[in-house]
């Protein structure tokens, strides 16, 4: 598995992924955005399929370069600007058959691809959707946000929604950060920047949740840290 980790990644954290047979590249301070979200890999790089990818024009020639022929790499329409939502159009949550986003501000062609496999797109205020979301498998997802979590039960989605308390994962330059960004991986395997034990919600957590996935894997002992996520690729 080749994963997008940021930089700022601790070297404990990048030698316990490549332990696990993973290859780990960096994301890119990214031009135009400022602070700690300028590398966030889940604010630049958005994975479509196992090997399919889009990324924003500028990022296209990083990307294209690091990633092997395998991976198909596509040039999204959208450059991000140092404003929310306008730095939101490729961090997109997609759960199962289900995209989480807010589609007024989201990549074109990114919706465009998604329609295009019969996937449910559903819209919600959130720009962060990816943030906001811990993918823990096609069922079941953990977020701080209530309004995406009232959306899930509104809609009626066959989507197991787990709400938790915010201000437990931190961002640099920000009085908390969130917990999709604290994590990322497969279906066998979840990575945290961090510990998630840390967290005072974890006990009861771990017993709704049970099942949900083959494992954990805390990247180092500290509390979470929200560092833009893993994106996981399939060359």
């Amino acid at each position: 598995m080749l994963l997008v980790v940021n930089p700022k990644a601790s070297k404990e954290m990048c030698d316990t992924l490549k332990s696990y047979g993973h290859q780990v590249i960096f994301s890119m301070p990214y031009p135009n955005l400022k602070g700690a979200i300028s590398t966030h890999p889940d604010i630049q790089i958005h994975s479509l399929d196992a090997n399919l990818v889009i990324t924003p024009p500028d990022c296209y020639d990083y990307y294209r370069k690091l990633f092997p022929d395998a991976v198909k790499l596509i040039c999204g329409e959208k450059n991000l600007t140092d404003t929310y939502p306008e730095d939101s159009a490729y961090n997109v949550a997609k759960v199962g058959r289900y995209i989480f986003c807010n589609t007024k501000y989201t990549d074109s062609k990114l919706l465009d691809y998604y329609q295009g496999v019969n996937f449910s797109i559903i819209h919600i205020n959130q720009g962060y959707s990816k943030c906001n979301i811990a993918v823990l498998d096609e069922n079941t997802i953990i977020t701080e946000d209530k309004g995406m979590h009232n959306t899930i039960i509104a809609n009626k989605i066959s989507i197991r929604s787990i709400l938790v308390p915010k201000g437990e994962v931190s961002l640099e330059g920000f009085p908390y950060g969130f917990i999709g960004g604290a994590c990322g991986g497969d279906a066998k395997q979840l990575f945290w920047y961090g510990n998630p034990e840390k967290c005072s919600y974890f006990t009861s957590l771990q017993q709704e949740t049970k099942g949900s996935r083959g494992k954990y894997i805390a990247l180092s002992p500290e509390p979470l840290q929200d560092l833009g996520g893993i994106i996981c690729v399939s060359p």
